[in-house]
């Protein structure tokens, strides 16, 4: 079994080995670090947006809509071209 390290949403811009995840201590886990350099989101799981206070992420498969916009850090949505998947900006 491999450890992989974990990231907060405020640290997006540390320097990280070639694994990490991005987790939350609210949310739980966000996204990962992909080969391609950037940070993924589970996209099933998390939304992202903007908004002018900071990130703002809602998890999409909750029983209750109470965990809708927590914000956490200063990452933008972006896209990989690479995956063609959702990803967190620093």
């Amino acid at each position: 079994m491999t450890r992989v390290p974990l990231r907060a949403p405020e640290d997006l811009a540390a320097p990280v080995g070639p694994l990490a995840l991005l987790a939350h201590p609210l949310l739980g886990v966000l996204g990962g670090l992909a080969g391609c350099g950037r940070w993924h989101l589970d996209h099933a799981r998390v939304h992202l947006r903007s908004t002018t206070a900071g990130a703002a992420y809602t998890l999409l498969r909750q029983r209750s809509p109470s965990l809708v916009d927590v914000l956490a850090g200063d990452g933008r949505p972006g896209w990989c071209p690479r995956h063609g998947t959702p990803v967190v900006e620093p």
